[in-house]
């Protein structure tokens, strides 16, 4: 069963410069039993520009992969159990 986190469970650290570097981090909460998860960014057709997976609450993704736009982003954690939780989405701005 997918549950959504809350708006308070999940934090962006977008970099602060994005127009001047080619990539930029997402950070967020941990879910208790979580063991990985998976950060996806869409366009706003629905499009997958960019996906990955990892165990920690960071990761570094380029920028060039996703184009210019207002983009789509959030997490899906992976929990023990075998279930998902997925975040709600936020906003990601690229030059």
């Amino acid at each position: 069963m997918n549950k959504q986190w809350d708006e308070e469970s999940l934090r962006a650290a977008y970099a602060p410069r994005a127009r001047e570097t080619t990539r930029t981090h997402f950070a967020w909460r941990p879910v208790a039993r979580a063991l990985r998860y998976t950060l996806e960014v869409n366009a706003a057709d629905g499009t997958v520009l960019y996906t990955a997976s990892a165990g920690d609450t960071i990761l570094t993704a380029p920028l060039a992969s996703m184009g210019a736009g207002d983009h789509r982003w959030w997490v899906r954690a992976h929990l023990d159990d075998g279930s998902e939780r997925r975040s709600v989405a936020w906003i990601l701005r690229v030059p």
